[in-house]
């Protein structure tokens, strides 16, 4: 597990409350430009709602080997992005989180942005062939 963040002081702050965890690298840096993992991965963040699309739009962008994002965003960030998911992917509104959530409260509610990738048409296809008991995804043709 890799945890980002810009601000060094918060960084310090995590790895003190999560130093118990062994396995989780921290990196000083901005999410928008850290490189991003070469095997496929998964994003669970908090980030700040003001480069919101900007990471949606780097996370899914053709090439990525992303799995699955949960990012909490503002309620009309989650309604945008569910409404016209990013290609190659499925978007649906998770758990609401009240602005009185957060500290200090948020301007807004948020609400958790669920991003799960599609497969491809034919890793679709094939599964689906299996499934009706098609080894191979031949239909049996």
């Amino acid at each position: 597990m890799v945890a980002i963040e810009l601000h060094e002081v918060r960084a310090n702050a995590l790895r003190a409350a999560l130093d118990a965890h062994s396995g989780i690298r921290f990196v000083v840096g901005d999410v928008l430009s850290t490189a991003l993992p070469g095997r496929p991965y998964r994003v669970l963040a908090n980030p700040p709602w003001g480069i919101a699309a900007a990471l949606v739009r780097r996370i899914t962008e053709p090439g990525t080997l992303l799995v699955r994002a949960d990012l909490v965003l503002s309620v009309p960030m989650v309604q945008r992005w569910v409404a016209s998911p990013p290609r190659g992917f499925a978007a649906s509104r998770g758990t609401y989180l009240p602005a009185a959530a957060f500290d200090p409260p948020a301007r807004q509610d948020a609400a958790v942005l669920v991003l799960r990738r599609l497969p491809h048409r034919g890793e679709a296809r094939t599964a689906a062939a299996r499934r009706k008991g098609h080894p191979g995804g031949s239909g049996g043709r």
